[in-house]
């Protein structure tokens, strides 16, 4: 036939390979969504149209997925059948297995109430107009969240230091308001104001990004490894050039927002440590990664700016659960303001 398979074609196919039945288990035009739903579909890592390498990589991500019974994987079942010779499919065994007994873990962990401490240090390399300044700064900080369905309440600290100023910041929220103290060369500023996204203003704090648990899609690690450290368990993950095709494909499917920038992520390297009763305890990370934008000028012209980052991160789980508390201080000398005038303030 010359017409092209698409995602969700072989999605079906995938199901149908992992024993569900299609107009049973699931209906063929909501495929993708239940193939998402089994965890090895997501639209953001098969953006435009569907080539032999997306094949490639869906069929990765499927291999880890649970069998509709749930007794075990599908390269397993493979393996099981006599379909993959268990020799030839080892170093893909171990690869899943240390996957999937890491995303585990991850999965057990109540995200909907945390506490976690964080503890970044960045170094940036500006160049623009053949003049080039690095800028080393480290952030230290703390957010405690709970969540409670469209209720949020957190407390998020902060301290950036860099080229010998630091700026404190205080955040928190409680019943539909952010409250905002921020410190620098003695001064302080306390805001407040309403809240309507309570999520969108979390997702929008530079320093707290929850999803920094989560782990990259199968297909795009370059290796998984798991290791004994005491009672501890610490999966080390390693992403390759694979999310810069991904990248590539986010950025080209939001067209015109994206001309004249380039983007590039060297080798990333995870390690989540995980005790004995399966709760997270530590994400380290490390990366580096570097951007390019052309800016066009009044007068035709463009200026090339350039920065290139060296990213290091500790997070420590502190509790999570029933076990996080929050405590809030007295709110009563905090002026209210316009959501829209909380970047001029922050400026």
């Amino acid at each position: 036939s010359a017409n092209k398979c698409s995602a969700q074609n072989y999605v079906v196919f995938l199901l149908r390979a992992l024993g569900y039945k299609d107009g049973t288990d699931f209906q063929y035009a909501d495929a993708l969504t239940f193939a998402k739903e089994k965890g090895f579909y997501d639209a953001v890592m098969f953006p435009g149209d569907f080539l032999r390498d997306d094949l490639a990589a869906l069929t990765y991500q499927a291999l880890a997925a649970d069998m509709s019974d749930g007794k075990t994987y599908l390269l397993d079942s493979l393996v099981k059948s006599g379909a993959i010779d268990a020799k030839a499919a080892q170093p893909l065994t171990e690869k899943i297995e240390a996957y999937r007994a890491m995303t585990t873990a991850m999965d057990a962990m109540d995200e909907n109430a945390m506490d976690v401490d964080m503890d970044v240090k960045m170094n940036m390399t500006m160049t623009a107009d053949g003049e080039t300044m690095t800028v080393p700064s480290a952030i230290k900080g703390n957010m405690k969240m709970i969540m409670d369905g469209a209720n949020i309440q957190m407390a998020y600290t902060t301290e950036t230091t860099a080229e010998g100023e630091t700026v404190k910041v205080n955040m928190w929220m409680k019943d539909g308001y952010a409250y905002v103290s921020t410190s620098m060369a003695g001064e302080e500023l306390k805001l407040k104001y309403s809240v309507e996204d309570q999520m969108a203003a979390i997702n929008s704090l530079s320093m707290v990004d929850v999803t920094a648990m989560d782990v990259s899609g199968l297909a795009i690690l370059d290796s998984v490894s798991s290791r004994k450290v005491g009672s501890n368990t610490e999966y080390t993950i390693v992403i390759g050039e694979g999310v810069n095709s991904m990248l590539a494909g986010v950025m080209g499917m939001l067209g015109d927002e994206t001309d004249g920038l380039d983007m590039h992520f060297g080798k990333m390297t995870a390690t989540y440590t995980v005790d004995s009763k399966g709760n997270m305890k530590k994400v380290a990370m490390n990366f580096t990664a570097s951007m390019k934008i052309d800016m066009p000028l009044e007068d035709g012209q463009a200026i090339s700016m350039s920065a290139d980052y060296d990213y290091d991160m500790l997070m420590t789980v502190n509790a999570t659960g029933k076990a996080v508390k929050i405590t809030f201080p007295d709110f009563s000398g905090y002026e209210e303001i316009d959501p829209s005038q909380m970047g001029e303030a922050a400026a």
